[in-house]
């Protein structure tokens, strides 16, 4: 029994420690956050961009709805989002490199990001001629980034 407890007590005692490790060399929950963050931007984005190149008929509710989305998705708190390391080769599953090296340019873009979102859920409601430059304006917020973030194909001109 007392033995039982010892051992138990152990575990108990260094769990924290284990845990805290593991934090530090295995990035897989931040970075499915963070994806989870940006595909739940990217597919209300595409039915909004659907609407707006009649690929899908126009429908108020459904336009507010999304635009909403999109704006709460850009809400989300991502400080812990971006751990020490998570954002550089070779780490698997992350495309965005070097977030972290400048968290001020990062945090100016994702500033420029909700200012969109806004201005999306703002027009989302007036019909498509109103919406698509709110569309189109978010959509070349998300590439912009992208094209600062993610590297270049070998052999492609940064």
């Amino acid at each position: 029994m007392r033995k039982s407890f010892v051992f138990a007590s152990a575990i108990v005692a260094l769990a924290p420690i284990a845990c805290a490790h593991a934090g530090q060399d295995d990035f897989s929950g931040v970075i499915a956050a963070r994806q989870g963050q940006f595909h739940i931007l990217d597919y209300n984005l595409g039915i909004l961009e659907q609407m707006v190149s009649d690929k899908l008929p126009y429908e108020q509710d459904v336009a507010e709805n999304r635009a909403e989305n999109v704006q709460m998705a850009t809400r989300l708190n991502q400080d812990r989002n971006w751990l020490p390391g998570s954002d550089l080769p070779p780490v698997h599953g992350t495309r965005a490199i070097g977030i972290r090296a400048n968290p001020a340019i990062f945090k100016a873009k994702w500033g420029e990001m909700m200012k969109r979102a806004d201005s999306l859920q703002a027009v989302s409601g007036g019909g498509v001629e109103a919406m698509a430059p709110a569309v189109a304006a978010m959509r070349e917020t998300c590439q912009s980034c992208h094209e600062f973030y993610r590297p270049k194909a070998e052999g492609a001109k940064r």
